[in-house]
């Protein structure tokens, strides 16, 4: 599919935000903006399954580089996300990862998710 986008309306709790993206392209991508936390992790899962292939064996990009905070919740719902693609035989590729979400994955004892560059995994 030619860059068809779902654009969500933000989640709002107080001053926390954020966004989820995805497109369909030849990677399949998802895109997240603002804070990455508790709140955000349903949402998450679930536009990641809308992002994900269809079929198993693929990659799933999760393109982080509009992550303003991240916190464990944040970074357990990344793993979690991870589990639920390999559970599809799909793969989570990380890429534009800031420091942010470099601290709250090493915090809960997970520092090779992250490794590498801060732009690409």
């Amino acid at each position: 599919m030619e860059d068809d986008l779902n654009n969500p309306a933000p989640a709002v709790e107080g001053s926390v935000w954020y966004e989820l993206h995805y497109r369909r392209a030849k990677a399949p991508t998802l895109m997240v903006d603002g804070a990455l936390d508790r709140c955000a992790r349903d949402d998450l899962m679930f536009t990641a399954g809308l992002a994900a292939p269809l079929e198993g064996g693929g990659v799933l990009v999760l393109d982080l580089d509009g992550v303003t905070s991240m916190d464990r919740f944040g970074a357990r719902a990344v793993l979690e996300l991870r589990s639920a693609l390999a559970r599809r035989s799909t793969k989570l590729r990380l890429v534009n990862i800031p420091p942010c979400v470099t601290r709250a994955l090493r915090s809960i004892g997970v520092p090779t998710i992250a490794r590498g560059s801060h732009r690409l995994n």
